[in-house]
């Protein structure tokens, strides 16, 4: 059982990661590149980036359940320390990812509309403006969590070189 809780452990840690690098390199910059505005024009081109970045979403909600399940789960069943800084940077990434799911795409989402849908030019160009500042700071999010991913990963791949049960005043005794 414990190396089944090591396995999804890591597994989860890979996929979460893997999936965050390459819709970050891979999926955002294909379809937020000049030859697919080209191609699809960029209304479209942006609604396919939109209709990935929900379902990246949904997977990083997903990755970070899991991921705070298996903390839990090393705590109870190994008897393994739950470090304060490792729960910290999980949590942390998960509520990254509800924040850029529930509430920073739809905002994109919406201003993406308002730029090609508003009746006047002005409107249009306040919310290619906020689109833009907005689009960074999601950007911005992806890599902090990219750069968490990579504690994390290296944190759940790393052995336990602590006993699985401690007892106090027993140790160096024998």
């Amino acid at each position: 059982m414990i190396n089944f809780l090591r396995l999804v452990g890591v597994f989860n840690a890979a996929v979460w990661f893997g999936a965050t690098i390459f819709h970050l390199i891979g999926v955002s910059n294909a379809l937020s590149s000049q030859e697919m505005n080209r191609i699809f024009g960029e209304f479209y081109a942006a609604v396919a980036l939109q209709m990935t970045a929900r379902s990246f979403y949904l997977l990083q909600h997903w990755c970070g359940a899991i991921a705070l399940v298996h903390l839990v789960a090393e705590w109870l069943y190994m008897g393994k320390p739950m470090e304060r800084l490792h729960l910290w940077l999980v949590t942390t990434l998960f509520l990254l990812g509800l924040i850029g799911g529930f509430w920073l795409q739809p905002r994109i989402n919406q201003l993406h509309r308002a730029k090609h849908m508003e009746p006047t030019t002005e409107l249009q160009e306040q919310a290619a403006d906020s689109l833009r500042v907005w689009s960074t700071v999601s950007g911005i999010l992806h890599l902090l969590v990219a750069a968490g991913l990579v504690v994390h990963v290296y944190r759940v791949t790393t052995p336990v070189t602590t006993p699985r049960f401690q007892f106090p005043g027993l140790t160096n005794r024998l």
